[in-house]
This record gives C-alpha cells, structure tokens and sequence, in this order.
C-alpha cells in the first residue's frame, strides 16, 4: 500500500494535520483530537462572508460501518487565517479525493414513479418527459476517475 502524504495546516489557535492516515487536531490552548481518515465523511473549506481567511470544515462519524448515518457524530469548524488559505483548500481537496475513491458509488439516479405515496406527482408533457429521460441518462453516466 502506498504512503499517504502528510499535511499540516496551520489554523488560528491549532494544528491540523494528516499523519499515516489519521487526522489530528491540536489546539495551542491544550487539548486534542487524533481520529482514523476513515471515519471522515465531509471535508469543505469555506471563506467566510467578511473574507477573511478561511474556515475548514471536518465531519467524522466514529465507528461507521456501512452506508447509512452512524449513531455519533463529530464536527470540528477551524478558522484558517489568510496566508494559509491555499493550505487549507489544498488539505480540504485532498481529504476529499480520498473520500470519494473510498466512498461507493452513488445510486442510480431515477425518477419518482407516478403512484409513489410519498411524493406529489403530476402528470408531465411529452416534451418534459424527453427532457428528464436525457437528464437521468447524463446523471447515471460513469464519470471518468478523478486524476491524482
């Protein structure tokens, strides 16, 4: 198996990091979090509305066995100041890509069937009916594998 790079992100009063496939959080103020990569189920960097820095985002569901939502949860909001802004997109897109090549593929995009209790439906025209046939065609496509 290949070594995953590590990563550091310097954030405003931590440490984030990735270190052989764990995900560390240290905060200067004492105190921290060291969880498996595998228990990380969303990863974003946001820029908040003042523009300042950078805030990234980490959701972890400890002891997550299969599809579905795990019985805990744990979310952890940094703010990122600017002269590290890169690092923490570059951190949040390499967690991502990690996530999506470990992650099963998604469901096959349908539509709702006409009797369906649990939606309101309308009948629909012909030409909308082509149109959604199209739309569901590109979505179920298989997309090309995302380039490391």
């Amino acid at each position: 198996m290949r070594q995953l790079p590590e990563l550091r992100v310097l954030c405003a009063g931590a440490e984030l990091s990735h270190v052989a496939g764990r995900v560390r959080v240290h905060w200067e103020a004492g105190g921290g979090m060291d969880l498996p990569l595998d228990w990380c189920t969303d990863v974003v960097s946001l820029r908040p509305p003042d523009g300042s820095g950078v805030q990234i985002v980490l959701t972890f569901e400890p002891g997550r066995t299969g599809p579905g939502p795990s019985k805990s949860r744990v979310s952890v909001r940094l703010e990122v100041p600017s002269q590290c802004a890169q690092d923490a997109h570059e951190f949040a897109n390499f967690l991502g890509r990690l996530r999506r090549r470990e992650t099963p593929p998604p469901k096959t995009a349908t539509r709702v069937p006409a009797a369906s209790p649990d939606w309101v439906n309308f009948p629909v025209s012909e030409e909308a009916a082509e149109l959604y046939d199209f739309l569901l065609a590109r979505l179920n496509r298989p997309t090309p594998p995302v380039a490391q």
